[in-house]
């Protein structure tokens, strides 16, 4: 799991993220930029962006290049026509 601010730089990160991406996460790090580094992932960074709920799966974005699901989740409400006030990324081998 990891909890991205309004900025999409993520606040905190749990071990099992770690775990899964194979190295420790730091706070304050630009999530697309570590989660979407290829044009073939450029649809969940696009949602991130827009605040939007997504769920894509990440070719080599896991440790061993492994195949790593994502479910975006945006946090709260911020006000009308704005982004949300944070994210929450749930990750998972996708195999």
């Amino acid at each position: 799991m990891l909890v991205l601010d309004e900025e999409l730089r993520v606040r905190l990160a749990s071990s099992d993220a770690s775990a899964l991406l194979g190295y420790e996460v730091p706070a304050g790090v630009y999530a697309p930029k570590i989660l979407c580094r290829s044009e073939q992932k450029r649809p969940l960074a696009e949602a991130l962006a827009e605040g939007r709920s997504v769920t894509a799966v990440l070719p080599g974005a896991a440790r061993g290049g492994r195949q790593l699901k994502v479910r975006a989740i945006p946090l709260g409400a911020g006000a009308k026509g704005k982004s949300p006030l944070g994210t929450l990324l749930l990750l998972d081998d996708a195999g």
